[in-house]
């Protein structure tokens, strides 16, 4: 937590839950790199912070994409943009913590690419309200666990790994320069399908 910030209690997080609200979400591998190869995470994020507060007073910019991986700093800024600027769009990111949704954040995730219709459909049970909502959200969250364990930029591998095991795709290859998955990453990423439905 940062110094001179209250700390946040559980019973607060589920009074920020939005229930019945239509989600936007955009299905995206994008990650800022070094000239070594590296995901500039740090860079990423100090420059997502000075942007985020000029971004709620300047009208034109109409949302911005956080992607810390850290849920509290996330709920700090939807809490910011609830009571500066409402209609600023925040999408969420946080592969680890897919149910930012809950809180009023929108989404850009890799992991979308995995399953873009599981999405769109746990997407409108949570608008619906209905509670399996909550069984094809955990499935998603383990595949999110499974697939952006370190080293974080092998998702790609695993993206390429689960879309050739489902069929969409004719093989598991990335670029030859992208971090590769162990050989058996096809059988953890067999039971995440399973889980989604897709035997």
């Amino acid at each position: 937590m940062k110094p001179g910030t209250q700390p946040v209690s559980m019973e607060s997080l589920a009074q920020r839950r939005r229930f019945r609200r239509k989600v936007q979400g955009i299905a995206a591998a994008l990650l800022p790199y070094e000239s070594d190869g590296k995901v500039a995470v740090e860079a990423f994020q100090q420059h997502l912070v000075a942007t985020h507060r000029a971004g709620l007073d300047i009208p034109e910019i109409k949302g911005i994409k956080h992607s810390s991986l850290d849920r509290l700093l996330e709920l700090e800024r939807i809490a910011l943009r609830d009571s500066h600027r409402p209609d600023f769009r925040i999408y969420s990111g946080n592969d680890l913590g897919i149910d930012m949704i809950e809180y009023g954040s929108d989404y850009w995730l890799g992991l979308a690419t995995f399953a873009p219709e599981k999405f769109a459909e746990r997407d409108r049970l949570w608008e619906n309200g209905d509670p399996d909502y909550y069984a094809i959200s955990d499935a998603l969250q383990y595949l999110g666990d499974v697939a952006f364990r370190e080293p974080v930029p092998a998702y790609k591998h695993s993206a390429a790994v689960f879309l050739h095991l489902v069929g969409r795709i004719p093989s598991d290859l990335t670029h030859p320069k992208n971090p590769k998955r162990p050989s058996w990453e096809w059988q953890i990423l067999h039971d995440c399908a399973r889980r989604l439905g897709y035997e």
